[in-house]
């Protein structure tokens, strides 16, 4: 597979150029070799290849055994989201709402979250989503990041935050079994952040379990009922 790569390569193919690039950044198939690799993904960046642009900003090698710095990242990110979406546009939000390698502009980084999410990047929706929840650039508005993240799917930091707000009913109606299930599932994919509030739903039941006024029993006949952090009973 290196040799027919190196072959297309030559051949001046962006494409294989970019990948190439890649084998030799983590050592596939061939020693590891970071300054070559960086001469690679410039080159096929310079040619149009939007992945080998982004793969400059993640890698942030650079030619000459150096690093490419926030502002050319950040040249690199524009120039990959005017051609095309893919995860450079999520990127580029970034670097724009934090002021890396330039000015902050949260309203445009709010745009490429949204851009990203319509091309079919779930993080794109919760990265936007984020924003109304922290009140970043926008008016705090949980009803709205509730809607954006659930167009996220399966994302695991999606699906933990839309757990969140609805086992606390903030942003929508409350909906505790819902909320737990949501929960699990971001557990399940690696959500530490999942992990975490499931082990607060544990100590929630267990203040209601030693609690005995009314209000408290109510509470945890509630979570059995619909089965949230405890069996369905």
């Amino acid at each position: 597979a290196l040799e027919l790569l190196e072959k297309a390569a030559a051949k001046e193919d962006t494409g294989a150029i970019g990948k190439l690039a890649v084998y030799m950044s983590l050592g596939v198939g061939c020693e590891k070799n970071p300054a070559r690799a960086a001469e690679l993904f410039e080159k096929a960046a310079m040619a149009g290849h939007t992945e080998s642009m982004h793969n400059l900003v993640v890698t942030r090698l650079a030619p000459g055994g150096k690093s490419i710095s926030d502002e050319q990242a950040r040249e690199y990110l524009e120039m990959a989201s005017a051609k095309g979406n893919g995860m450079w546009v999520v990127d580029l939000g970034h670097f724009l709402k934090e002021g890396k390698g330039g000015e902050k502009d949260l309203e445009r980084a709010r745009q490429l979250y949204e851009r990203a999410g319509l091309a079919g990047i779930p993080t794109g929706w919760y990265n936007a989503a984020v924003l109304y929840i922290e009140g970043i650039g926008v008016e705090k508005d949980l009803f709205r990041a509730r809607e954006l993240l659930e167009k996220a799917g399966s994302d695991p930091s999606a699906l933990c935050q839309l757990g969140r707000l609805t086992v606390m009913g903030e942003g929508g109606p409350q909906d505790s079994q819902r909320g737990a299930m949501l929960l699990r599932q971001a557990a399940a994919a690696g959500s530490t952040l999942a992990q975490e509030w499931l082990g607060k739903l544990d100590v929630m039941v267990a203040q209601l379990r030693q609690a005995e006024d009314a209000e408290s029993q109510l509470h945890l006949g509630e979570f059995y009922l619909n089965g949230a952090g405890v069996p369905k009973d």
